[in-house]
């Protein structure tokens, strides 16, 4: 009897810690694959430095406002407490009138959402301009705003039979001097894509990168910017690196991730002598 008791707990116990030791593996592949899917804080996203500003960004319902008013400035809620008077218009130019449109969409990953780009060009010459404007609020002049912080997604290289493209995006803007400037790159931890310096764009570099899940916002293929300049409006321009051929089917997500400004105290009244 004690020899076959011993035996039965024996292995019990080792059943035991095997499902536990089972569960922890679990838990922790689940934890690297959620880590390597979820997008990754933009560097740049801070106003740190800037005294006296206010620090904003896009809310949920602000993409879907966006895109459902496209062409006209819409009134921004943000998260900055109404303390930023800030209007939004985004509105898009095609390069040619070949290229296959998709409407803009807002796409919801994780409960964090982006403007979805799809696009069929013609050719790898082809690209399609994705403007944001801003004005304020109060005056309805262009506002310019400081450490505007941006991140696309989904920037990849696909080179098969049903579907080949080479993503580049661009990300501009327009400063107090009127002069068209780069968004600076701001390099993420995990990610493959590069700012390239002679295109002035982002791109993945090498062929052997794997072609990212769209609308995932994942961390690999995520490429990120901040102004350095306080910017009026900002261009997202997007097409192929002209590394392939041909192009099909391609698409980008992208994201306002941060804004910072510093009020500006306006009075109104009569004066009397």
């Amino acid at each position: 009897m004690p020899y076959v008791l011993n035996s039965i707990i024996s292995q019990l116990f080792s059943e035991h810690i095997y499902r536990v030791l089972a569960l922890i593996a679990a838990i922790i592949l689940l934890a690297a694959s959620n880590s390597s899917y979820a997008l990754a804080t933009n560097p740049g996203a801070t106003c740190t430095g800037i005294a006296g500003a206010s620090q904003g960004s896009l809310t949920n319902n602000d993409y879907n406002s966006l895109i459902s008013s496209l062409g006209n400035f819409v009134q921004v809620a943000g998260n900055a407490s109404g303390s930023i008077p800030l209007q939004v218009k985004i509105s898009t130019e095609e390069s040619s009138s070949n290229t296959t449109l998709n409407a803009l969409t807002v796409t919801d990953f994780d409960s964090v959402r982006a403007i979805n780009v799809r696009r069929t060009f013609p050719n790898t010459s082809a690209y399609t301009d994705i403007n944001l404007d801003f004005r304020n609020s109060i005056t309805t002049q262009p506002i310019f705003l400081t450490n505007v912080a941006l991140s696309a997604f989904d920037i990849d290289y696909a080179n098969s039979n049903g579907n080949t493209f080479d993503d580049f995006v661009q990300i501009t803007g327009v400063n107090e001097a009127g002069t068209t400037i780069s968004g600076t790159f701001q390099s993420v931890t995990g990610s493959n894509i590069t700012f390239s310096d002679s295109l002035q764009g982002l791109l993945t570099r090498t062929v052997s990168d794997p072609n990212c899940p769209a609308k995932n916002l994942g961390t690999q293929c995520q490429g990120s910017v901040q102004f350095s300049q306080p910017v009026s409006s900002v261009k997202i321009r997007y097409s192929n690196t002209g590394y392939l051929r041909t192009s099909t089917n391609q698409e980008i997500d992208f994201r306002v991730d941060n804004y910072c400004y510093v009020p500006q105290y306006i009075f109104s009244g009569t004066v009397f002598d």
